[in-house]
């Protein structure tokens, strides 16, 4: 298990069934456990993905609701077509990161790296803390 998926299983415990809480700041607390870095810590691309699964209430216990400061993220959108691959093909169960990502940005014209937006997806996948119903 990956750092950020390890960060991801923990906010959503922290997070569940709870009101008025701040997901970034309790994202940043998390990975502090983990990470000295300050890049760490506040990367973006595994937290944006986490927080758009909250947003649409994807994630078991948390809300849906707007929690993003931006207006757009591509790493929801990342995330959320992961879930679709993942809910559309059970024999994807033991797939890796890194496979997972090559599904996700097979229609993209250019190459673009994977920044552990899928580690957090498979974790919570793993853990089930996806609701499977939304998506």
């Amino acid at each position: 298990m990956n750092n950020y998926g390890k960060i991801a299983k923990e906010v959503t415990k922290r997070l569940k069934n709870k009101e008025n809480i701040d997901i970034y700041k309790t994202w940043e607390e998390v990975a502090k456990e983990y990470f000295n870095s300050e890049s760490l810590i506040k990367k973006g691309c595994p937290k944006n993905s986490y927080i758009g699964l909250c947003e649409e209430g994807i994630i078991k216990g948390v809300k849906k609701g707007k929690y993003r400061k931006t207006k757009n993220s591509k790493n929801k959108d990342y995330a959320l077509k992961a879930i679709k691959i993942l809910k559309n093909n059970s024999l994807l169960e033991n797939i890796s990161p890194l496979e997972l990502w090559k599904k996700v940005t097979i229609d993209k014209d250019k190459k673009i790296s994977h920044n552990q937006q899928m580690n957090v997806v498979l974790e919570l996948w793993h853990c089930d803390f996806i609701n499977k119903s939304q998506g």
